[in-house]
């Protein structure tokens, strides 16, 4: 659930490989949270 707040907190600074990079993560997983964000209509791009 961190990683998940922090990936969205990111994601208006940095792009994904940026953020995952920061954080230890994968790209994919980034994208996965980004995905799920939007279908949850909190996308704030």
């Amino acid at each position: 659930m961190q990683h998940v707040r922090e990936i969205l907190r990111q994601k208006l600074a940095l792009g994904r490989s940026q953020v995952a990079g920061a954080l230890g993560v994968s790209p994919s997983t980034v994208a996965g949270v980004f995905a799920d964000a939007r279908a949850l209509g909190l996308d704030a791009t």
